[in-house]
């Protein structure tokens, strides 16, 4: 009697190997996107440092970003600066057109007409780019002499 080895050899088809480069390509991706390996999730702002948030729209926020992922940015503590207007005096006899100065000054939110709440959610569609500010920085300082005198 003699024993024949049936041991099959099996190797993968071209397509079964393209499904599995696909499979492990998704599986990736979502490894990636949904767990703590997401770049956005990584960064992690000081809770005592300001952040300023540059919009796309040219708007500049300044507070501290408190929570971020992937679809937005959650801001408290906000400022913005605001371009004001102001008439330079002119001497006594002097004729033409008033000429006027602008000045830029800080804001906080919630002094507005429609009293909104000192915190914003914003679409990560709209940043452009979120720094970390010195603490001996201009914007840092006026923050910190507004909330001095309150």
């Amino acid at each position: 009697m003699e024993i024949t080895n049936l041991k099959k050899s099996k190797k993968l088809t071209k397509k079964q190997i393209w499904g599995i480069v696909i499979a492990l390509v998704i599986l990736v991706y979502l490894v990636v996107s949904y767990t703590p390996l997401n770049p956005y999730l990584l960064v992690k702002y000081p809770p005592n440092k300001w952040q300023a948030v540059f919009l796309s729209n040219n708007q500049i926020y300044f507070g501290k970003v408190v929570k971020m992922n992937r679809k937005e940015i959650t801001l408290e503590d906000i400022y913005y600066l605001q371009t004001v207007a102001q008439p330079l005096q002119r001497s006594a006899g002097a004729e033409g057109p008033t000429q006027v100065e602008q000045k830029l000054t800080l804001v906080k939110l919630g002094s507005e007409i429609h009293g909104p709440e000192d915190k914003m959610t914003i679409n990560r569609d709209f940043v452009l780019l979120i720094e970390n500010l010195k603490q001996d920085s201009n914007v840092v300082e006026a923050i910190e002499r507004y909330l001095s005198e309150q």
